[in-house]
């Protein structure tokens, strides 16, 4: 949507242009990039889209990551989520090879960029329109108009990309879900205890979480 809104290229997947364009990525230096926008999720959300990045794997996801990533965690059957998923979320919080550093590690190093634009997927879903021209006009594409905006985020909302509704999954997709929160559908009490022991202050650090009392309200979650 940026690259669209600003009229620049996305080699999404590729080595960039020598040009201006937008470069996608997830980072620990290069702190001197220009224009950065920090683009933050509800890392309960990351860590389930994570799963389903590199221990499910879609079309998207390199082989080798994903066989790596089974291996290291000691998946034996992909489809036992029950089994599969606490193993898969100690190996996410504390030692992952993609990326290899932890989402908390990530949180720490970025949140409080104030050379950056900050953007939540989660006030994105909800603004859309507002949040594309705030973040086209931060990051030096001048002024989007609405009607402009509202064309472009039509092009690239989860039903027009996928044809489902959000919320209608697709376990083998990229594009998954679509939603915010599916954490609630995956967390476990012991696993909700795990990230809160492990990445709760980034939680509260981005204004996730208040606090801690998170976790105990998770005890009556159905995990499925």
């Amino acid at each position: 949507m940026l690259a669209e809104a600003m009229g620049i290229p996305f080699p999404r997947n590729q080595l960039p242009m020598i040009r201006k364009s937008i470069l996608h990525g997830h980072y620990m230096a290069n702190s001197k990039l220009n224009n950065r926008m920090l683009f933050w999720r509800d890392g309960r959300d990351v860590a389930v889209s994570w799963y389903y990045h590199f221990v499910v794997g879609h079309e998207l996801t390199s082989k080798a990551a994903v066989e790596h990533t089974r291996h290291a965690i000691g998946i034996v059957d992909v489809d036992d989520l029950e089994a599969n998923f606490p193993k898969a979320m100690e190996y996410f919080l504390t030692s992952p090879r993609h990326p290899r550093f932890t989402w908390a590690a990530f949180v720490d190093k970025w949140a409080d960029d104030d050379g950056a634009h900050h953007l939540k997927y989660e006030d994105l879903k909800a603004s859309p329109v507002e949040e594309l021209k705030r973040a086209t006009l931060a990051l030096g594409g001048g002024v989007l108009s609405t009607g402009a905006a509202e064309s472009i985020v039509a092009k690239y909302t989860f039903s027009a990309q996928t044809g489902r509704k959000p919320g209608e999954e697709d376990k083998g997709r990229y594009l998954r879900k679509g939603i915010s929160g599916d954490w609630r559908n995956h967390f476990s009490p012991a696993v909700s205890e795990m990230f809160c022991e492990l990445a709760g202050a980034e939680l509260i650090k981005l204004g996730y979480e208040a606090d801690d009392s998170w976790v105990d309200m998770t005890n009556g979650i159905n995990v499925k």
